[in-house]
């Protein structure tokens, strides 16, 4: 958002404020902001033009960081870019651009909601807010999270072009003119933030051994919403994950993105595979006004409409809610079970495997699994799962090998094989020869 030098107002602004230092002070200024209509806040220049450059400009960022993330409540670093920028003289400062927020009040934490505790834009000035003011906004309902602006002026899309190119969906040219990816006045909104490779946001998988409490494995995805979703879909159907179902695995990874609090910029989708079962545990409780007995009956509240609109553009969301009790129906069909708990900070959805649901594993897969597989995995520059060696080993004496001799190798569907290659090829394993069905690939390695 910093574009330009920062020049000083003689003027008070409702949405511009000045500070000498990073304290407290300057959190309540963008707790007022957030409660407001938003604004910026300029740390290091004073209203007459005067520069204050912190000494340590570093320093003064990570602790204006620290106040924003742990000092207000409800978190409001989804709401706030901090930045070190330069004044009209060439001076130091911080700038800190707020957007008005949706889950207001937003307070001092020792203080609470309370009148001490919650701080308005009012005159150009910031000040305590009345009561009746605090009771406006809690009875009040702002536009939701991934309707405001997005804090990045300049998403990219690369990463989402190429999965919709590659999965057949719509891709970003045609998402970026509709309403979900823009406010009403043109900006980038934060739906276009999450799909975005830089959305900051990350879904972590786990998987578990015998041992419930030692992962096995802890791996994180991150770089837009179809990245994530269609990573943590690979990564499950190469550890067996397809066992629930690949379209029933899909639908819960999908409910679980759309239906997140983004508003919850430090947490993140943990993806938990046991022997046995599946957990989904995704940040932020139920949408207000919603039961655990609601969401399981197969209502449905929308916490992100936005992203709703844009996965059923692309074809991944039915946009008709009940999710969840379509995810249940489905998997007790085939003789799993379901299990779904919420908690003020988050839900978890678990997935149980019936006999109707066991698989065979990768050893029973056509191509057997190589027996030097960690000398194999010592040769890459980073570790190989199971499925990747197979894969390797398959070529090695299948130079040349179309894409479907290599599926009918390590038993997994086109996406799973699809994703599978790309990956080898990404990490500089194997090379593609031909376009299309021609395709042809061997190994580097």
């Amino acid at each position: 958002m910093l574009n330009q030098p920062v020049r000083a107002g003689a003027d008070p602004d409702l949405h511009l404020e000045y500070a000498d230092e990073v304290s407290e002070e300057a959190l309540k200024t963008i707790i007022a902001f957030a409660n407001t209509d938003g604004g910026r806040l300029l740390i290091g220049l004073r209203r007459d033009g005067t520069c204050v450059p912190p000494e340590n400009p570093g320093g003064a960022l990570r602790e204006l960081k620290r106040l924003v993330r742990e000092e207000a409540f409800p978190d409001l670093s989804s709401f706030v870019r901090l930045e070190v920028g330069d004044d009209a003289d060439g001076g130091v400062l911080i700038v800190a651009d707020v957007l008005a927020a949706p889950d207001r009040p937003y307070a001092l934490v020792r203080e609470g909601a309370v009148p001490r505790g919650v701080w308005i834009r009012r005159y150009g000035r910031t000040a305590e807010a009345k009561p009746s003011i605090i009771e406006a906004m809690k009875r009040g309902h702002g536009p939701c999270w991934d309707a405001h602006a997005s804090l990045n002026p300049s998403p990219n899309f690369a990463s989402l072009n190429r999965l919709c190119l590659e999965k057949g969906l719509l891709g970003a040219e045609t998402l970026r003119n509709s309403k979900s990816f823009l406010t009403p006045d043109g900006a980038w909104s934060r739906t276009a933030e999450v799909f975005s490779d830089e959305n900051g946001f990350s879904l972590r998988c786990v998987r578990f051994g015998e041992d419930p409490v030692e992962p096995l494995e802890d791996v994180r995805f991150s770089g837009g919403l179809l990245t994530e979703l269609f990573s943590a879909l690979a990564w499950l159907e190469e550890r067996g994950g397809g066992r629930f179902g690949l379209n029933l695995l899909q639908e819960s990874l999908v409910n679980a993105l759309l239906h997140r609090d983004y508003a919850l910029h430090d947490a993140e989708i943990l993806v938990k595979l046991h022997a046995d079962r599946l957990e989904i545990v995704s940040p932020g409780g139920l949408p207000q006004g919603m039961t655990p007995e609601d969401a399981a009956g197969g209502l449905s509240r929308v916490r992100n409409p936005g992203l709703l609109e844009a996965l059923r553009s692309v074809g991944l969301a039915r946009g008709l809610g009940g999710g969840v009790g379509r995810i249940k129906d489905a998997l007790q069909k085939r003789g799993g079970g379901f299990e779904f708990r919420a908690f003020p900070g988050g839900v978890i959805v678990v997935l149980e495997v019936g006999k109707a649901l066991e698989a065979p594993s990768l050893a029973k897969s056509r191509f057997r699994e190589p027996q030097d597989y960690d000398a194999l995995s010592q040769r890459s520059p980073q570790r190989l799962s199971k499925v990747e060696a197979l894969a390797v080993e398959f070529l090695r004496k299948h130079p040349g090998a179309a894409r479907r001799k290599v599926q009918e190798a390590v038993s997994l569907s086109q996406a799973g094989t699809v994703n599978l290659l790309r990956r080898l090829i990404e990490r500089g394993l194997v090379a593609a020869d031909g376009n299309g069905p021609s395709t042809r690939y061997r190994i580097l390695l």
